[in-house]
C-alpha cells in the first residue's frame, strides 16, 4: 500500500500522513493509532 492510498484510506493530506509517519506533526497520534490497530488486526498488509 503507498503513502497516497494510506492518506485517502484515513481522510488526510499526503504531507499530514508523511509528517504523522515521521513524527513532526504530533497533532496526527490519532490516524497514527488507527494504522497501528488495522495493522496489528490484519486489515492492512
Amino acid at each position: 500500500m503507498t503513502v497516497a492510498e494510506l492518506a485517502g484510506q484515513y481522510e488526510v493530506s499526503h504531507e499530514e500522513l508523511l509528517n504523522a509517519l515521521s513524527g513532526r506533526n504530533k497533532n496526527m497520534k490519532s490516524v497514527i493509532r488507527r494504522i497501528a490497530r488495522d495493522i496489528e488486526g490484519g486489515k492492512l498488509k
